[in-house]
């Protein structure tokens, strides 16, 4: 690395902002574990799914030394080396029982939508993070990308699609992002449009594409509603855009942004109450949230929950999608996918993987 990046025995992040060639970089001063409950102090903030069973560890401004970089700075040489399939058959029937049994609950129950995930674990033999996270950043400008380490918790990385909120001047911004295809280039499109969809591209229709179904209309409108009567108990004039296509690598999702004036000074109770949303619990959320931990079966961690930080008046978080845990010799992925009553559990499985792979194209196939 031609830079001088953070110590691995303090906490660190290092993180960009969609569209963005910075790179910004918080170590902190000290190893302590610092922990809170609301979105009060100037911090960066890395806030896990379930907030009784892990704390949200911050990183204090006072106690870091924050610093900027360009993206040209980075090294994003070499390549990880898989050592085990990713793929495993008994998964596949494992994974659409669970499906089965949210689909029946939801024609069964007040349940409407229930966001599934499961985690893969890959092998690696060669692993830097710090050109890891690199290749990311190159991969998936579009995206929210970071590389998280505290030496008491863990080391996580991610390209996230989703923001939860940006708040500034009085302005609080989310985005209801839902519903997932694979097959727009596979559609006809002209080689001129698929040029331009190559990476991370957004593009902007005045109609929604044909590859999107009433599956995937209903999953993300559940998420809208629910956002817009969420930010009714704190905001004032509420903004609804028009519902837009986002690609990510291979992956797309219908986006509708939306806006609103915050109304008071509770910056915290409005996170509280987006997080987490129908796009990555279900609706109920209480409900939803019960039968995912009697359905997956697996410790979530981080994923789902957001990072990201408060600075003065402005803060910015995303939603913690897209993301792996770093461990020794290992990596594990997390994945997941909205369950409606239109959902086909083969789809579902087929719709997993693919959301795997997004990482590991990007640290294994980036042609720089």
């Amino acid at each position: 690395m031609s830079v001088n990046l953070p110590d691995k025995k303090k906490p660190f992040v290092i993180y960009k902002k969609p569209q963005s060639g910075t790179v910004r970089i918080w170590q902190q001063k000290n190893t302590q574990l610092y922990t809170s409950e609301t979105i009060s102090d100037n911090a960066y903030y890395f806030v896990p799914f379930d907030f009784s069973k892990y704390p949200a560890v911050v990183f204090h401004e006072e106690d870091a030394d924050i610093y900027e970089i360009t993206l040209k700075d980075l090294n994003a040489e070499g390549l990880i080396n898989i050592s085990n399939p990713l793929i495993q058959d008994s998964d596949v029937t494992e994974y659409q029982k669970k499906v089965k049994k949210a689909i029946d609950l939801i024609q069964n129950s007040v349940l409407q939508k229930i966001v599934l995930s499961r985690s893969f674990k890959v092998d690696f033999d060669d692993f830097d993070i710090y050109n890891a996270v690199a290749r990311l950043m190159r991969t998936y400008d579009n995206s929210y990308v970071y590389l998280w380490h505290h030496p008491e918790i863990g080391t996580w990385m991610g390209a996230t699609p989703e923001l939860l909120i940006n708040y500034q001047n009085g302005q609080v911004k989310t985005v209801s992002l839902a519903g997932t295809v694979t097959d727009f280039l596979n559609k006809g499109y002209s080689k001129d449009i698929q040029d331009n969809l190559i990476g991370d591209a957004i593009l902007r229709k005045a109609e929604m594409p044909d590859s999107w179904g009433v599956k995937e209309f209903n999953e993300q409108q559940i998420v809208t509603d629910y956002i817009v009567e969420s930010l009714k108990k704190f905001t004032t004039n509420i903004k609804v855009g028009k519902p837009q296509t986002v690609r990510q690598g291979h992956l797309e999702h219908i986006k509708t942004d939306i806006s609103a004036i915050l109304r008071g000074a509770d910056l915290t109770g409005v996170i509280r109450q987006l997080h987490p949303t129908p796009a990555v619990c279900g609706l109920p959320i209480e409900t939803a949230k019960r039968y995912i931990k009697q359905i997956e079966d697996y410790d979530r961690k981080y994923y789902t929950g957001f990072l990201g930080e408060k600075r003065d008046d402005t803060v910015s978080m995303y939603v913690n999608l897209r993301c792996m845990e770093v461990l020794t010799g290992a990596l594990v992925l997390y994945v997941g996918g909205g369950i409606v009553s239109g959902s086909q559990p083969a789809k579902e499985w087929q719709e997993i993987l693919l959301k795997s792979k997004v990482l590991l194209t990007g640290l294994t196939n980036y042609d720089s």
